[in-house]
């Protein structure tokens, strides 16, 4: 059994990357929240009573019990295959003002101006990412997916990813054909359907050129990149391949 754990902002494909690893590979076990929470830095040590691994401590014991005893081996083996989904800083931030405006769309400009929030996001975003990128510079087994990438090719990133982790590449790759529902380590047997019962999750339309194209950059006026320039953390940025503008 070959285990990867999941790293990854909110909004950066987990639940798409999830998908297509459970129903393109056999013998893995992917693991979102079973060693820490898949939004959260990478801890410097496992905390295996779980109470760390969600921000319900109660709720992160039980998910503890998930922790079987291959993957405590795994471990310490230090055979744990890591993917790391990234996204661009500016699409991040964008990505979060719409995912915060859902319900009300009308508030989306509003939190454009709010500063406080910018700073908290991005604060977000670099330590998240430091974390993250940390863990790849000394672990050949860290695979970093870049949002970007995934969506411009996703069956290239998926063939990368899986030469990295001991994988056999596919000539062809099942992807899901619309939006996912949100899945951890509890529930994704259930909610990961195929073929038919998978359409009842067709309802959404999702436009992939609108990060390929950086079209989410229409929202930056010079004021804005000029003091995005100053919060964002441009080393870790050039690691990740991204460009502060």
């Amino acid at each position: 059994m070959i285990y990867i754990k999941q790293y990854g902002a909110k909004r950066t494909g987990t639940n798409f990357i999830r998908w297509v690893l459970e129903v393109n590979f056999l013998q893995i076990t992917i693991l979102s929240s079973v060693l820490g929470w898949k939004h959260a830095p990478h801890p410097e040590s496992i905390d295996w009573s779980g109470k760390s691994w969600d921000s319900d401590p109660e709720k992160g014991a039980r998910i503890s019990k998930l922790a079987t005893k291959g993957i405590k081996q795994a471990y310490a083996n230090n055979e744990i295959r890591y993917a790391i989904s990234v996204k661009n800083p500016y699409a991040f931030y964008i990505s979060n003002l719409k995912e915060r405006t859902r319900k009300s769309p009308k508030q989306f400009k509003k939190l454009l101006k709010d500063i406080k929030l910018s700073e908290q996001l991005i604060a977000e975003w670099n330590k998240l990412y430091r974390s993250w990128y940390a863990l790849t510079e000394n672990n050949n087994l860290a695979y970093i997916i870049r949002y970007e990438s995934l969506m411009k090719n996703s069956c290239k990133e998926i063939s990368m990813m899986a030469s990295v982790f001991g994988l056999k590449p596919l000539d062809e790759y099942r992807l899901p054909t619309g939006s996912l529902p949100a899945m951890n380590d509890n529930n994704w047997r259930q909610k990961m359907v195929l073929d038919s019962k998978y359409k009842r999750y067709r309802t959404k339309t999702f436009d992939a050129n609108y990060y390929t194209d950086e079209r989410y950059m229409d929202y930056f006026d010079d004021n804005m990149l000029k003091y995005f320039r100053y919060i964002i953390d441009a080393e870790v940025a050039a690691k990740l391949q991204y460009k502060v503008l």
